[in-house]
């Protein structure tokens, strides 16, 4: 099962873990799995001193102890809610996080007293079809540039290399 940590929590969405635990170890310890369609938060980490870790879960997953996972009721989308706590993590940052002590972390009553709008269903759809339609165009462009840099590297080595490369003359 897919083990979430604050250094899974790099991307918008959740794709993949780097540690996962067996069956068993779900089976025989307190450890719950957090259904599909959650909404994740770095709880405790001092990367809260800088910003706020969240990302949409579309699978099931356990989460260690740092992280926290809102799961939306009924009447509100899980990639919605997601992407209004990312355009607002900032704000929720700072009315939620604690950082006097050694350890920053959230604080969980703050947190669940913050407040988004929650239009219908088919709206919040369309913001967020919207959204991923936006995500989607800016990573096919971040590949391609990608592979132009790339290719322009390789240009450039090239031309260096048959510029600056000298026959050595016998001395």
């Amino acid at each position: 099962m897919p083990w979430l940590s604050p250094k899974d929590m790099t991307a918008e969405k959740i794709e993949s873990t780097e540690d996962h635990i067996t069956e068993r170890a779900l089976a025989e310890s307190p450890i719950r799995l957090v259904p599909p369609d959650s909404v994740a938060f770095v709880f405790r980490s001092n990367i809260l001193r800088r910003r706020l870790p969240i990302a949409h879960v579309p699978g099931s997953a356990t989460l260690n102890q740092d992280i926290r996972a809102l799961v939306p009721h009924h009447g509100l989308l899980a990639r919605y809610l997601a992407q209004v706590c990312l355009a607002n993590a900032a704000l929720i940052r700072a009315a939620t996080v604690r950082t006097d002590g050694s350890m920053a972390a959230v604080q969980q009553t703050r947190l669940l007293d913050f407040r988004i709008p929650v239009p219908p269903l088919d709206e919040q759809e369309r913001i967020v079809s919207a959204l991923d339609h936006v995500n989607m165009l800016m990573s096919t462009l971040t590949d391609a540039l990608g592979r132009e840099l790339t290719a322009r590297r390789r240009q450039y080595e090239y031309h260096r290399n048959n510029l600056l490369t000298f026959d050595k003359a016998p001395a």
